[in-house]
């Protein structure tokens, strides 16, 4: 595989980061991390510079480290990977932007790990158009995958209510009671969508502001969930966590 000089020293320095410290045996999604981190490699990805106050934050509350990584490229705006590892979970989240030329839906990853052998996987797609030759496009071909993982095809959750307006028909969820079946499956069907996502920059919107919008929108309910209801924060307190998502959902 050929990556050029720029990419290749990016990712020695994302490495060589001191602080990086979940490539280990105790985090659950190695797999999972280490795949994103090759499809960086592959899309020529850059590592977008952010606030070291946001990129590692370390809580007293549960041994908490929670860390935070951003890239981009010409079809990406960005794409943040996030870690969490605490003494009573894991987690490991993705979100997708794809650049404001490109129609194409944002893709959010969430996985988390409550030990004992308790896992939750989420994998939606928030669609920017809800018509037919937009859907046949981008959401229907991941039906095919879908129907593949019966285990993650849970669709009536009070989790899920939230999202109602942003749930993609190819949306997978579901909880996992087995970590050695969950990392047989989950890796697979992550390298899966990731795979056939990024090979989905066909068509050029027709109203880029409109997607601008949608950007935002899907922006704010995640803001509002994170900041109401979300496992990160009881591990950090009030004005860190504020502070670490105004910067995630700025734009």
């Amino acid at each position: 595989m050929f990556y050029n000089l720029f990419t290749l020293f990016n990712l020695a320095n994302f490495f060589s980061n001191s602080n990086f410290i979940f490539n280990n045996n105790k985090y659950m999604f190695n797999e999972v991390s280490n795949l994103h981190l090759d499809f960086m490699n592959r899309l020529n990805m850059e590592e977008i510079p952010i606030n070291s106050h946001i990129q590692y934050k370390k809580s007293n509350i549960s041994n908490a480290v929670l860390q935070n990584y951003c890239f981009q490229n010409n079809q990406f705006r960005k794409v943040r990977l996030s870690y969490l590892i605490t003494d009573e979970c894991q987690m490991f989240n993705s979100l997708w932007y794809p650049s404001y030329d490109y129609d194409c839906p944002i893709l959010t990853i969430d996985l988390v790990n409550f030990y004992q052998n308790k896992s939750l996987c989420f994998i939606n797609f928030i669609n920017i158009y809800d018509n037919v030759e937009y859907l046949n496009k981008y959401e229907n071909p991941f039906l095919l995958i879908k129907n593949n993982y019966p285990e993650l095809s849970e669709n009536k959750s009070s989790h899920l209510y939230p999202f109602k307006n942003f749930l993609s028909k190819a949306m997978l969820y579901g909880h996992i009671y087995d970590s050695n079946k969950f990392n047989t499956i989950v890796p697979k069907v992550v390298d899966e969508y990731i795979s056939k996502y990024t090979k989905q920059f066909i068509k050029r919107p027709v109203n880029r502001y409109f997607i601008n919008d949608r950007h935002k929108d899907y922006n704010e309910l995640r803001y509002f969930i994170e900041n109401t209801n979300y496992i990160t924060k009881k591990y950090f307190d009030k004005e860190t966590y504020i502070h670490l998502l105004n910067s995630f959902y700025s734009e």
